[in-house]
């Protein structure tokens, strides 16, 4: 089948964000569609038809609005552009009164059915399903009438969950909520902090991989504000005019270019010579990034760590937030272990060993549940 030739009048920009990429497409109307995090959400963009990179002014705020909002901020779209010609009058009826649906609250397909004179709620979740502007036009609002539906972006209900949880909201999820109840009911301790914090972790694939290991690479032992400058510096010596965009021939890119190059943009001799071994073994297909999503999660550790300069905390971190594996316990990782002192009220930090074990109920849930060792850093505790 003929690949369908691109548009010239579409733009794409792709974001990174709090839950994943979110791609932009524009074109001379408006917004003319956002993607939500999928596996690749680059090589979607592409397949949009978008011929070049939306660069101007009205991009740019919309990118960081879409960032701060996604990151917990409160911010409104009430003045973006829509490009909404080729919509029905009845799907922009349905859209507006979407879009009055306050931040972080829900409603239901059957009140939004009356809202614009129809009986039928299905309707409605017909025209969620079709949304080309999810998050500017916020369907993830929208819920069955006993806080269920499904939702058509990558990653379904958990996506759904994630989005109306950085607003403050929650969604039962079926499989947060299975995950949840296993975790109150085998470890009491838990239970008072997953009352009160829903859990957005997701429980699908998303990002990029190639991009997503050479960013770690390149951000290991530095903070988030220095890994995302050096990162975007590599991108910039690599050919790469966006950092959160890298096409399929990045890994050709970074191997043309020589240790020199990658150490002029800060990168040490550590991390130019890991960055040209992961660019190596996936040009070479001994690092099949297209099945790692698939494989165990051992499988991945195993593949992933065998790169030079990618270790377990690494792949267990990629695995948790970005393959949305629901079993992975990082008992190495220092918040993991303080969040375990402060929750189980230990004297000293527990061994690995033991967190282990205290974690052996928690399966499968053990991302999860290690989720909540982390946010107990951050929140009060009962007496």
């Amino acid at each position: 089948m003929a690949k369908p030739s691109p548009s010239p009048g579409l733009r794409s920009r792709l974001v990174p964000t709090a839950i994943g990429d979110v791609g932009l497409v524009f074109s001379d109307r408006g917004l003319a569609r956002v993607v939500l995090p999928t596996v690749d959400t680059a090589a979607t963009l592409r397949r949009a038809g978008a011929s070049r990179i939306a660069d101007d002014v009205a991009a740019e705020e919309l990118a960081a609005r879409v960032t701060a909002h996604l990151g917990g901020e409160d911010v409104d779209y009430d003045d973006i552009r829509l490009d909404d010609d080729e919509l029905s009058p009845f799907a922009r009826g349905v859209y507006a009164e979407t879009r009055r649906i306050p931040r972080g609250t829900t409603s239901t397909y059957a009140e939004l059915a009356a809202k614009v004179n129809t009986v039928s709620a299905r309707a409605i979740g017909v025209a969620m399903g079709r949304n080309p502007h999810p998050i500017v036009t916020p369907c993830h609002r929208v819920v069955g009438a006993h806080d269920s539906g499904g939702f058509s972006a990558p990653g379904g209900t958990s996506t759904k969950a994630t989005l109306l949880t950085v607003e403050g909201g929650s969604l039962d999820d079926e499989e947060h909520t299975r995950a949840r109840r296993h975790l109150s009911r085998v470890d009491p301790v838990l239970a008072p902090l997953i009352r009160a914090i829903p859990c957005p972790l997701p429980i699908a694939p998303r990002g990029e991989l190639f991009r997503t290991l050479a960013r770690a690479i390149a951000g290991q032992q530095l903070s988030v504000k220095a890994a995302a400058t050096i990162f975007g510096r590599v991108a910039a010596k690599i050919g790469e005019a966006d950092p959160a965009s890298f096409g399929p021939d990045a890994p050709a890119k970074v191997h043309a270019t020589s240790a020199d190059e990658l150490r002029s943009v800060g990168l040490s001799h550590a991390k130019a010579a890991a960055l040209h071994d992961l660019a190596r073994r996936v040009l070479e297909k001994s690092l099949p990034l297209e099945r790692v999503a698939r494989m165990p999660d051992e499988r991945v550790v195993e593949a992933l760590c065998e790169v030079r300069g990618i270790g377990r905390w690494t792949v267990e971190m990629l695995l948790i937030f970005e393959l949305g594996r629901p079993d992975v316990m990082p008992v190495a990782d220092l918040g993991v272990r303080k969040g375990a002192q402060k929750l189980f009220r230990l004297r000293s930090l527990p061994s690995p060993a033991a967190l282990l074990r205290r974690a052996e109920a928690w399966r499968p849930f053990r991302s999860i549940g290690a989720w909540y060792l982390w946010r107990a850093l951050d929140t009060p505790l009962p007496a």
